[in-house]
């Protein structure tokens, strides 16, 4: 496995996911990288791949595929949290070809959310996680 061939997987089956979550604290922005694929084998190799540069990832079953002949189950691999979102998309955005600008402008938003939580600009109690990684998106 390497970041090229994630890289070509993702541009075909997967997305960046950018939404709002609420808590009881008030409204958070929640980032996800998601790919999506029949074959559980595939993800659990990009997952042990991922696991092995220290981004951290979930496989799970979806549910099954629209296909009335031979319905069979499709499942998706997840990596959530600022930090390793962020991780992803740097480790990859050099070598995409579909997806290389949303994968700029995640990357762009989580610095910039970065940058923002390091001058005290986000509640604390909501945006907590992204002071904790502005150290990552100075340079």
């Amino acid at each position: 496995m390497t970041w090229d061939y994630l890289a070509g997987f993702f541009d075909g089956e997967g997305y960046v996911n950018c939404g709002y979550r609420l808590r009881s604290q008030g409204r958070y922005r929640r980032f996800a990288i998601t790919i999506t694929q029949a074959d559980r084998d595939v993800l659990e190799q990009i997952q042990n791949f991922l696991a092995q540069n220290e981004i951290p990832s979930q496989v799970y079953l979806q549910g099954q595929r629209i296909d009335k002949r031979h319905p069979r189950p499709c499942y998706q691999l997840q990596v959530t949290g600022a930090e390793n979102v962020w991780g992803f998309l740097w480790c990859i955005e050099p070598y995409l070809i579909v997806k290389q600008e949303q994968a700029r402008k995640g990357i762009e938003m989580l610095e910039e959310l970065g940058r923002q939580a390091r001058a005290g600009e986000l509640d604390p109690r909501i945006h907590f996680r992204y002071a904790s990684i502005a150290e990552d998106f100075k340079s």
